[in-house]
């Protein structure tokens, strides 16, 4: 039997849960999807407003296609927390000896006990010095640990996949999606992520909130116009963009009438096989952030 990997993507409507399993060099994906009331993602405070309700419906969407599996990837917005920029002089000689240095490196950037925040890193590069780069996706152990113990009072074991829009650049980066300069928006309900980059290595990452009402146009603006002013970003550079909502069309009318840029879609990967039937159009859209934080437990995501 194959074993499942099960990964769940959390935002203010619901929960979105992804099975991959293994098949033929593929991965083969399915997926429930469903509300939850009470879910408020946020940096500074945890997010359940009903944790019972939340364990209903872990319960209901993840028993169905969890077998006799028990742990899950989740993957949390990213107006949850950071993303920090690491350097390592060497390769870690174990994952154990990675994280235990990258926590005092995060002890020192953000002057704060390891104790008290939750991580999941990722690895973008490695430099001709041998100095290794990192992604350090970071959220406050206190909103991370109500939601391990709705999970736990589920049946379920929980390790942090990240947040959604690294995980998304950097699957797009392993596919050879983007490349060269480039950068990435990741538009959402609760915020709006810009990232840029340059081939493996991530150069800069920004999370605003959405304002009520209205697309942070302005605060994208001023973003960019930082960027450029610190040299990290190129003007000609390749402006891609991912909605789960699947309304690129509109934000880049958007970008043009209000910045001047053109972008361009982000391709979607080829990696998954959605077999789940019916599959309303765009589900595959949706679902994606469930399915990256599986396949982090499986490796595909590092």
């Amino acid at each position: 039997m194959l074993r499942r990997y099960l990964g769940v993507a959390l935002n203010r409507h619901g929960l979105r849960v992804v099975c991959l399993r293994k098949g033929g060099g593929r991965l083969r994906a399915t997926w429930a999807a469903g509300p939850c009331e009470g879910i408020r993602p946020a940096p500074d405070r945890p997010m359940l407003e009903s944790p019972a309700r939340f364990v209903d419906a872990v319960r209901a969407m993840l028993l169905p296609l969890a077998g006799t599996e028990d742990r899950i990837g989740l993957s949390l917005p990213d107006i949850c927390g950071r993303t920090v920029f690491i350097r390592l002089p060497a390769t870690p000689a174990s994952a154990e000896e990675e994280q235990e240095m990258l926590r005092w490196k995060l002890q020192e950037t953000l002057a704060c006990d390891p104790g008290e925040i939750r991580m999941a890193c990722g690895r973008t590069a490695v430099e001709e010095d041998g100095t290794c780069r990192y992604a350090v996706n970071v959220v406050r152990a206190g909103i991370f640990a109500q939601l391990v113990e709705g999970f736990i009072v589920a049946g379920f074991q929980v390790d942090f996949a990240g947040f959604k829009t690294f995980n998304l650049w950097q699957e797009a980066r392993l596919e050879n999606r983007v490349a060269g300069k480039h950068l990435l928006l990741v538009p959402g309900d609760e915020s709006q992520t810009l990232l840029a980059a340059d081939n493996d290595r991530l150069l800069a990452c920004r999370t605003v909130a959405t304002p009520a009402g209205g697309e942070p146009i302005g605060e994208i603006a001023r973003t960019l116009a930082d960027w450029k002013r610190r040299k990290v970003v190129d003007e000609q550079a390749p402006f891609f963009l991912f909605s789960e909502e699947g309304d690129e069309d509109r934000w880049s009318e958007n970008l043009a009438r209000s910045l001047g840029r053109q972008t361009r879609p982000l391709t979607e990967g080829e990696r998954v096989d959605w077999i789940s039937a019916p599959a309303p159009i765009g589900r595959q859209r949706s679902e994606l952030s469930a399915a990256l934080a599986a396949a982090r437990l499986l490796g595909g995501g590092k």
